[in-house]
């Protein structure tokens, strides 16, 4: 993707160490990481106009849980930056000296004071439903940008540069939509991955059918029908009536992160298992949100699947349904 310089993440570590190793090929800077084979301190990249970057980085230890059982030794990065960069700047005399950062936002902005450095550039998330502030923060002729989740956003940061030096930054950023043009490298791999998982979920189905994981234990919505008239038809008119046919449309059908959303019971025992072993489960079913009810439609009392509200915050998150709020959504399907 013709990067100049990644920063390493914690999460790169997670498969362990060997990633970074069986990965070199790839433009990893660490400056205050050590690995058995070292990594690039510190990339110069020079342009035809005789304009010089430097580019450092670090990682915050506190996320490194790995480096406590390896040979990684993961240094302070203020000391690591303090101990670089006088010698960078005197040896080489960079235009613009850019610091990838991984860690916190508030630890990055500490960083700030180190004199010496122009780019702050971080990024770290706990899960992908973190809210990412991507607020550019200005001091003085210093900037720290922070790029959003999931590669959803490209983050462009111009540098402008006057005969004095002093530089003055513009930042935007891009929303990767449907406007670009899809990268013909990226649609093969993600197309490879497709066959994998495809090839992954039908080596599960035989042994869901042969672990008793096809044990009934849902109604299904045609049983809640009988007694429940007015909120099927209420559902019937939802999105969560049609829910699997957009699995099929997008050649989903077989992805369990997705099926778990547009399906009844999905890894649960008596669950949704394919289209063929359990077409009665497609669909975000009445049991999705209140909860499997075979013994409730054999012997009927009140008070069954009072507790639906609990169950749209594990399908409705961030990442898939960014604008979700209980109190706009729920008169859509109230019953």
């Amino acid at each position: 993707m013709h990067y100049d310089a990644m920063v390493v993440g914690d999460k790169d570590l997670v498969y362990g160490k060997g990633f970074i190793q069986d990965h070199r090929e790839l433009p990893w800077v660490s400056s205050n990481m050590t690995f058995e084979n070292p990594l690039p301190k510190v990339q110069l990249k020079r342009y035809n106009n005789g304009l010089k970057i430097a580019i450092l980085a670090v990682s915050d230890p506190k996320l490194f849980y790995i480096a406590e059982h390896t040979d990684i030794k993961v240094e302070d990065p203020r000391k690591t930056i303090k101990n670089i960069l006088p010698g960078l700047l005197q040896s080489e005399k960079p235009d613009v000296v850019i610091l990838l950062a991984h860690m916190h936002r508030d630890d990055a902005l500490k960083l700030m004071d180190i004199a010496g450095i122009d780019v702050f550039i971080n990024g770290h998330i706990e899960t992908e439903n973190d809210t990412v502030d991507m607020t550019p923060v200005l001091r003085g002729d210093k900037i720290l940008v922070q790029p959003g989740a999931k590669g959803q956003k490209l983050g462009e940061l111009r540098i402008n540069i006057d005969a004095q030096a002093r530089k003055t930054y513009i930042n935007r950023m891009i929303k990767l939509d449907s406007s670009f043009k899809d990268d013909g490298e990226m649609v093969r791999l993600y197309n490879d991955y497709e066959e994998e998982v495809e090839a992954l979920f039908m080596a599960s189905l035989a042994t869901k059918r042969n672990n008793g994981q096809n044990k009934k234990v849902y109604a299904t919505d045609t049983a809640c029908m009988a007694c429940h008239a007015e909120n099927h038809g209420k559902w019937l008119a939802s999105q969560h009536a049609k829910a699997y046919s957009t699995l099929l449309r997008v050649n989903k059908a077989f992805d369990p992160e997705c099926l778990v959303c547009h399906t009844t019971g999905f890894n649960k025992p008596g669950g949704f298992i394919s289209e063929i072993d359990t077409p009665e489960l497609k669909n975000v079913q009445c049991e999705v949100c209140h909860g499997p009810g075979l013994k409730h439609t054999e012997a009927p009392e009140p008070g069954f699947g009072r507790q639906a509200k609990e169950a749209c915050q594990q399908c409705h998150v961030k990442s898939h349904s960014p604008r979700f709020n209980y109190r706009d959504y729920w008169p859509r399907i109230k019953h």
